[in-house]
């Protein structure tokens, strides 16, 4: 039947699209296959806002359907590969990659986690170092010492938040002492700030990306709380370069 053949030929295309690492050259090639395959009188292609639809003439119901869902799951696909690269993002920033994570990772089946920290030294008030400035310097630092596709977002006073796909706690927690390590080696970072406690949190089943924040950020808590039994003298402060 056709519809079970159109069915078909998206589930062939959207394990394509879903391959790790599936550049723009994978999905224009995913895209004019499965259109040539399931004989709809509609050319997809990707443009720098999204994907670009042509029809020659109206298509069906079904047609306009399939056209439909290969463009929606090729969004995704070149929005997995698009993200803001290189820059510490804001907690709006933050969330709004941390869904797009989120639904990749749902899509692809693979783990997504999250660290959240704290910077002790960024309070604003006279004699305090300059946030802003300071805040670009951890973010920098943090980008460095994590891979590629990870981001660093700035949530704002002294807490800071790192995302990691294709990642478990494990991982993560691996990765953090990266980070620990390049602000520890930074001179001026050693010499004014302190990490304090940090949260992980993995991606659940059927979990958002609001979700695992809320999770990180609660383990986080834990960790203070910890901390201030185990060390009531200093609760908060563990220097960078301890």
């Amino acid at each position: 039947m056709r519809e079970l053949r159109l069915i078909e030929i998206l589930s062939e295309a959207t394990a394509a699209l879903a391959a790790p690492h599936a550049g723009p050259d994978t999905v224009e090639r995913v895209l004019a296959d499965a259109v040539a395959r399931a004989s709809v009188p509609c050319s997809l292609r990707t443009t720098s806002t999204g994907i670009e639809i042509d029809c020659s003439r109206s298509p069906g119901r079904l047609e306009l359907a399939f056209v439909s869902v290969l463009s929606e799951c090729a969004k995704l696909a070149m929005a997995a590969g698009g993200a803001a690269v290189g820059r510490t993002l804001d907690a709006h920033g933050f969330a709004l990659e941390l869904e797009r994570a989120a639904s990749i990772a749902r899509w692809r089946d693979q783990p997504l986690a999250v660290a959240v920290f704290e910077v002790a030294g960024l309070e604003m008030g006279p004699g305090m170092i300059d946030q802003a400035d300071t805040v670009a310097e951890v973010g920098e630092l943090a980008l460095h010492a994590v891979r590629q596709d990870d981001r660093v977002g700035h949530l704002g006073a002294a807490q800071f938040a790192l995302l990691f796909p294709r990642a478990g706690t494990f991982e993560a927690r691996s990765a953090f002492k990266r980070v620990r390590a390049a602000l520890a080696a930074s001179e001026r970072m050693s010499r004014d700030l302190a990490i304090g406690p940090v949260g992980f949190a993995e991606l659940g089943e059927d979990g958002s990306g609001a979700g695992v924040l809320a999770a990180a950020r609660e383990r986080q808590n834990q960790a203070r709380v910890r901390r201030a039994y185990l060390s009531p003298v200093d609760p908060t402060i563990h220097p960078l370069a301890g």
